[in-house]
């Protein structure tokens, strides 16, 4: 049993339940139908096992049947994050090496050149061939299905391969957390280049049965408008919100200056000051001098060696 195979239940119990709602509104029936549609376009691309499938587009629902139609075949789904540049585009390409590459049309010129042996789709004209769904013999859980890129921060992005069995087990993490049911209704606004918009909530919603609202890209009027036209807006008890973003707490003001005492002109380190004779203080007799000891230093103990002291001598050492 590979991810779609979970969907498909769902399909079969509630055919007519909305999965994903984006201009439109896409059953059970119907995500799992568009799934299989396209693992066999896919295969009649010559997509098998082990074969990557690049996505270049704001959220979609067929980002979400692609990634299902990879888990029959035993493939991998590459979404690329839109907001890098051409070049660092075109060297996520060259080390992801994938067969497809399917662009929406807000990214078509985003790429100036395509690569050698890369097929290039438009995202509204996916290779899709209606029947029954293939069944690769090389799929399984144990099988990678997410190929993410790291954000590059100190070198070249690197490509961390997320299997079927560890998207599952982050399903049942999330379900647990959130306490989801299929009862629930999911608003995505992340990217779904990014795990936290596909593994946080999207992906276990759907193997939960629930329902997603699939915003293109986040959008604040989207986002409070996407709340207040919910029929149950109205009425909403906020006191059954499970999580929340944390708040940072406010900045502290930086700590008053410390007062420090005169340093050692010898080693310049911390010296206790010499007690001064105050003015009403009458001069005393003139006596002989009387030979002060060198003051030792008073940098802390890790610092120093006991034995040693300052010394008035040029270029003296503590």
């Amino acid at each position: 049993m590979v991810l779609a195979d979970l969907v498909d239940l769902h399909a079969a119990a509630t055919p007519d339940k909305a999965a994903v709602c984006q201009d439109g509104v896409m059953t059970y029936s119907g995500l799992s139908a568009r799934a299989a549609a396209l693992a066999r376009g896919l295969a009649g691309q010559g997509v098998r096992a082990g074969d990557r499938v690049a996505v270049l587009a704001h959220n979609h629902p067929d980002t979400l049947a692609l990634l299902l139609a990879c888990s029959r075949l035993g493939a991998m789904l590459a979404p690329l994050n839109w907001r890098l540049a051409a070049p660092e585009l075109l060297w996520i390409l060259r080390d992801a090496a994938p067969r497809i590459l399917a662009v929406d049309a807000a990214h078509a010129g985003l790429l100036p050149a395509a690569l050698p042996g890369l097929q290039v789709v438009p995202m509204d004209a996916l290779p899709s061939d209606p029947g029954p769904a293939p069944h690769d013999a090389a799929a399984g859980h144990e099988q990678g299905l997410l190929l993410v890129y790291t954000s590059g921060t100190t070198g070249r992005p690197k490509g961390a391969v997320l299997t079927g069995q560890a998207m599952l087990a982050n399903a049942a993490m999330s379900r647990h957390m959130h306490a989801m049911t299929a009862d629930d209704h999911v608003l995505t606004v992340l990217p779904l280049f990014h795990v936290g918009g596909l593994n946080i909530q999207t992906v276990p919603a759907l193997l939960t049965g629930a329902t997603v609202t699939l915003h293109p890209r986040f959008d604040p009027g989207a986002t409070l408008h996407a709340l207040y036209a919910h029929p149950a807006w109205p009425g909403a008890d906020l006191s059954s919100l499970r999580a929340a973003p944390p708040v940072p707490p406010p900045s502290r003001p930086p700590p008053p200056p410390r007062s420090r005492p005169a340093a050692c002109r010898s080693c310049k380190s911390m010296a206790r000051p010499r007690r001064r004779p105050s003015a009403s203080t009458p001069p005393s007799a003139p006596t002989s001098p009387t030979p002060v000891p060198p003051a030792r230093c008073a940098r802390p103990a890790r610092w120093t060696t006991p034995a040693r002291t300052c010394r008035t001598a040029p270029r003296a050492r503590c």
